[in-house]
Protein backbone atom coordinates (compact mmCIF):
# COMPACT_ATOMS: atom_id res chain seq x y z
CA UNK A 1 0.00 0.00 0.00
CA UNK A 2 2.62 2.46 1.00
CA UNK A 3 4.75 1.82 -2.73
CA UNK A 4 1.27 1.98 -4.33
CA UNK A 5 0.45 5.73 -2.53
CA UNK A 6 4.26 6.61 -3.13
CA UNK A 7 3.96 6.34 -6.54
CA UNK A 8 0.25 7.98 -6.80
CA UNK A 9 2.12 11.18 -4.82
CA UNK A 10 5.54 10.78 -7.61
CA UNK A 11 2.63 11.03 -10.78
CA UNK A 12 0.81 13.84 -9.46
CA UNK A 13 4.15 16.06 -8.99
CA UNK A 14 5.20 14.49 -12.51
CA UNK A 15 1.90 15.87 -14.34
CA UNK A 16 1.95 19.35 -14.07
CA UNK A 17 5.67 19.28 -14.50
CA UNK A 18 5.10 17.24 -18.10
CA UNK A 19 2.65 19.43 -18.86
CA UNK A 20 4.20 23.02 -18.14
CA UNK A 21 7.00 21.62 -20.40
CA UNK A 22 4.66 20.42 -23.50
CA UNK A 23 3.57 23.50 -23.19
CA UNK A 24 6.75 25.02 -23.66
CA UNK A 25 7.33 23.36 -26.56
CA UNK A 26 4.03 23.50 -28.38
CA UNK A 27 3.49 27.35 -27.79
CA UNK A 28 6.86 28.12 -29.52
CA UNK A 29 8.60 29.54 -26.61
CA UNK A 30 11.12 26.83 -27.10
CA UNK A 31 11.78 27.77 -30.55
CA UNK A 32 11.35 31.64 -29.57
CA UNK A 33 13.63 31.30 -26.92
CA UNK A 34 16.79 29.54 -29.51
CA UNK A 35 15.61 32.42 -32.11
CA UNK A 36 16.84 35.32 -29.40
CA UNK A 37 19.36 33.37 -28.22
CA UNK A 38 20.69 33.16 -31.62
CA UNK A 39 20.07 36.75 -31.89
CA UNK A 40 21.77 37.78 -29.32
CA UNK A 41 25.36 35.83 -29.61
CA UNK A 42 25.29 35.22 -33.29
CA UNK A 43 27.39 37.85 -34.40
CA UNK A 44 30.52 37.21 -31.75
CA UNK A 45 30.29 33.09 -32.76
CA UNK A 46 30.66 34.51 -36.67
CA UNK A 47 33.92 36.70 -35.20
CA UNK A 48 35.18 35.07 -32.32
CA UNK A 49 38.64 33.85 -33.44
CA UNK A 50 39.45 30.69 -30.68
CA UNK A 51 35.97 29.57 -32.10
CA UNK A 52 36.19 25.56 -31.75
CA UNK A 53 33.42 25.22 -34.52
CA UNK A 54 32.44 27.17 -37.56
CA UNK A 55 30.13 29.57 -37.97
CA UNK A 56 28.30 27.45 -40.67
CA UNK A 57 28.54 25.09 -37.84
CA UNK A 58 27.21 26.86 -35.50
CA UNK A 59 24.13 28.03 -37.48
CA UNK A 60 23.77 24.29 -38.39
CA UNK A 61 23.42 23.05 -34.86
CA UNK A 62 20.71 26.19 -33.87
CA UNK A 63 18.63 24.72 -36.82
CA UNK A 64 18.95 21.17 -35.40
CA UNK A 65 18.00 22.58 -32.21
CA UNK A 66 15.01 24.11 -33.37
CA UNK A 67 13.77 21.07 -34.97
CA UNK A 68 14.31 18.99 -32.05
CA UNK A 69 11.53 21.41 -30.06
CA UNK A 70 9.47 20.04 -33.02
CA UNK A 71 10.46 16.27 -32.69
CA UNK A 72 9.81 17.22 -28.97
CA UNK A 73 6.02 17.98 -29.46
CA UNK A 74 5.31 15.18 -32.34
CA UNK A 75 7.54 12.26 -30.56
CA UNK A 76 7.17 12.93 -26.81
CA UNK A 77 3.46 13.91 -26.65
CA UNK A 78 2.18 12.50 -29.65
CA UNK A 79 0.89 15.32 -31.43
CA UNK A 80 0.65 16.07 -34.98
Amino acid sequence: MASCLKYLSTRRSIIPTCKKLYGYFADGKFEQTVANLDQLISSHVQNDPSAFNTYDEYKAAVTELTKLGKHFVRRAFKVS
